[in-house]
């Protein structure tokens, strides 16, 4: 069950997409978001994150970033496979 974006604040969204996308941590992904500067605004985003609406949208947003890393990386891991089977070939 996806969660309708109309639930959460133009920070959160903001707050779940930075951190799923940069992977920094809560205190810099609030002052992207536009939280307060900060402990204030680290405390208000860790509150944010509890909640059980954004908690949904974070796990649903690391899903969709999962499965297309997922796919990039099979398809690097293809091609390093092909280079090594070139080369053991070729070495012969």
């Amino acid at each position: 069950m996806s969660v309708p974006v109309k639930q959460l604040t133009n920070k959160q969204l903001a707050l779940v997409d930075t951190l799923v996308a940069d992977g920094c941590s809560i205190k810099e992904a609030a002052g992207k978001a536009g939280y307060a500067e900060g402990e204030a605004g680290r405390v208000s985003a860790s509150k944010a994150l509890r909640l059980p609406h954004v908690q949904q949208y974070m796990m649903t947003r690391v899903g969709e970033t999962l499965g297309l890393n997922a796919t990039t990386a099979a398809a690097k891991l293809v091609c390093l496979l092909i280079l090594k089977l070139n080369h053991l070939y070729n070495a012969q």
